[in-house]
C-alpha cells in the first residue's frame, strides 16, 4: 500500500491524470479523474 501511495502521489505530481492499473480499489482515493482496469474496460 506504501509503494501504491508514492507512486499515486508521483504521477499527480507529475499531472497525470487518468491512471490504467490492475489495482483500481487502491488507486481510486487519490485523485485521478480515471482509474481503469486496461484488462476488462471497454475502453
Amino acid at each position: 500500500r506504501l509503494f501504491d501511495a508514492r507512486l499515486a502521489l508521483t504521477l499527480r505530481h507529475h499531472g497525470v491524470d487518468e491512471f490504467a492499473t490492475r489495482n483500481v480499489d487502491d488507486f481510486a482515493s487519490f485523485g485521478f479523474s480515471r482509474v481503469w482496469d486496461p484488462i476488462t474496460s471497454d475502453r
